[in-house]
């Protein structure tokens, strides 16, 4: 792994080439990702303030098992132009809601959102 992150450039052969806050990042947030130094680099890299919670957002997609955060009852595929595929895609929330119909990670963030905004605000997965 050392060799990896020499190539990647996230050290040299002495030190880390990341500096200040993201050096800190780093450190902090490699136990929490499952020392994944990919998702952890990707996290630590300077960012706005949005841009940087969507990206941890989706760094604990990435490292969590998804079936333990999103559970469809279907018991075959659904038809991507369907009615169902349609209630799940306009159930998406938050910043990334339109890149839903763009790949499963952001459909997840986006059901993710759906749950968490409710819960957070103390009514347990109640609509929006």
């Amino acid at each position: 792994m050392r060799e990896r992150l020499k190539i990647q450039r996230v050290f040299t052969s002495t030190a880390a080439n990341l500096k200040g806050t993201e050096e800190v990042v780093f450190m902090r947030v490699l136990p929490l990702l499952n020392y994944d130094h990919r998702l952890v680099f990707f996290v630590a890299l300077d960012s706005d303030d949005m841009v940087r919670r969507v990206k941890i957002q989706l760094a604990a997609i990435i490292s969590t098992d998804v079936h333990k955060l999103v559970k469809s009852n279907v018991s075959e595929p659904l038809d991507p132009d369907g009615k169902e595929a349609g209630v799940i895609l306009n159930s998406c929330l938050g910043y990334c809601s339109d890149l839903a119909l763009s790949g499963t990670l952001w459909m997840v963030l986006g059901l993710w959102k759906r749950f968490v905004v409710p819960s957070s605000k103390g009514r347990d997965n109640a609509p929006c």
